[in-house]
């Protein structure tokens, strides 16, 4: 027989009683205290997770609770008695340690990379169309503030551009495409160079230096397309709403509610500074390549864009930044040029 010090917590109460535990064979236990008394089998008590070297404590069924001031003698014979659950079994095991480290961030990882994307599509196809419209007008007014000049293209080219704008969306309305919000064409000059790009509302923002840029007006309606195929799949509202989901995430685990108050308030800059993933970009490619293999029968236009693009900067990624978050150039376009060998295009 074996005997532990401690002392005995009464239900509900702070204060400390000196206790003796004896240990008996067979599983059975005796405490004593001038307070409370208890007699039985360890089956009959909870005992607390075995957790490293920390004291095992005992609770007992009417709210009084052992705490030994050794942990040894009680850990040991808890061991032999009971055995070691399998959480703490892992816990010595370096193998089973490492296994879980994987595991754990294998498990990240996914959730990252697929499911936290997936919750974002399911959740954004959700989001009120007065939100998307919100997020839209929110975010060119920013833009207009700190990065966006007033165009200083014709009127006269500018209603050109807007015509042609309006045939596109009637054509593939005729197909089938449908929209939450009606997009619509809107230039701005740029002073960082030729881009485009689509808000959440279907605004898609063309700059001067993109139609300056441009040799004809079959490159234009392919990189009008292109925008269209983002706001067609929602893409800155799925990167938006997995943005938040992250942040909310992140503010869950570390209990500060303020990074998700921050993380929605700064919604439109995260619109303007936002990079699609490369399988949105491909997606968005795809969609004006089929676009303009039914409108105009060839891609080569959009094809013949990018090797422009490529040229200005010389061949390096780094280029506008309508062009410089996407997949590698020499991919696209060489994926647009085989479209046009497609049988059946």
């Amino acid at each position: 027989m074996a005997t532990v010090a401690g002392y005995l917590l009464a239900p509900r109460s702070a204060m400390r009683h000196p206790a003796t535990l004896a240990l008996l064979a067979g599983g059975r236990l005796q405490l004593a205290s001038d307070i409370w008394q208890f007699e039985g089998q360890v089956a009959d008590v909870e005992v607390s997770k075995a957790l490293g070297n920390q004291p095992r404590n005992l609770h007992f069924a009417e709210g009084w609770s052992f705490h030994p001031i050794d942990a040894e003698p009680l850990n040991g014979w808890l061991k032999a008695t009971l055995g070691l659950p399998w959480i703490a079994r892992v816990e010595r095991h370096l193998g089973w340690i490492a296994a879980g480290v994987v595991v754990t961030v294998a498990a990240v990882f996914a959730t990252y990379r697929y499911g936290l994307p997936a919750a974002s599509r399911l959740v954004a196809t959700q989001v009120p169309v007065v939100v998307y419209q919100q997020l839209g007008e929110q975010s060119l007014k920013l833009l207009d503030q700190a990065l966006f000049a007033p165009s200083t293209l014709p009127k006269e080219r500018r209603q050109q551009l807007q015509q042609q704008f309006e045939a596109m969306l009637a054509t593939l309305s005729s197909q089938g495409i449908s929209w939450r919000v009606k997009p619509k064409l809107v230039f701005r000059s740029f002073s960082a160079g030729p881009n485009a790009m689509a808000l959440p509302d279907g605004t898609v923002v063309m700059t001067d230096q993109m139609v300056a840029l441009a040799d004809n007006d079959p490159q234009l309606l392919g990189v009008l397309y292109h925008e269209l195929g983002h706001v067609h799949y929602h893409h800155s509202m799925n990167l938006l709403v997995q943005n938040t989901l992250m942040s909310v995430g992140v503010a869950v685990v570390i209990g500060d509610a303020s990074s998700i108050a921050d993380s929605l308030a700064g919604g439109a800059v995260f619109l303007v500074n936002m990079s699609y993933s490369r399988d949105a970009e491909r997606q968005a490619d795809g969609f004006a390549a089929q676009s303009m293999l039914k409108d105009q029968g060839t891609t080569e236009p959009l094809a013949s864009l990018f090797e422009k693009l490529q040229k200005q900067h010389g061949g390096e990624e780094a280029g506008p930044g309508w062009i410089s978050s996407h997949p590698d150039l020499e991919e696209r376009i060489r994926t647009l040029h085989e479209s046009n060998k497609k049988p059946g295009k």
